[in-house]
């Protein structure tokens, strides 16, 4: 998607502009991908995480859950 890539490339270039180290992945890994995400952003010494959400609400939530809620609830790092 052009509308993502370009949003994802200006974030990452304003985070370089003040200094900040940019590494940024799709990382995805089943059946436990929070645990997958948490255990890398520990491997590359991440400081912070930074990810979307499908914005599941309601029954879907409950059935589906979230993988950024249970990413911000094992990450060492803030998760925003």
């Amino acid at each position: 998607n052009e509308v993502l890539d370009s949003f994802l490339t200006q974030g990452r270039q304003t985070a370089q502009q003040v200094g900040l180290k940019v590494v940024s992945t799709e990382y995805v890994t089943y059946p436990e991908p929070a645990a997958a995400i948490c255990s890398y952003a520990d491997e590359i010494q991440a400081s912070l995480i930074v990810m979307g959400s499908h914005g599941y609400q309601g029954l879907a939530k409950l059935l589906i859950g979230s993988v950024s809620e249970q990413v911000f609830k094992q990450a060492s790092q803030p998760v925003i």
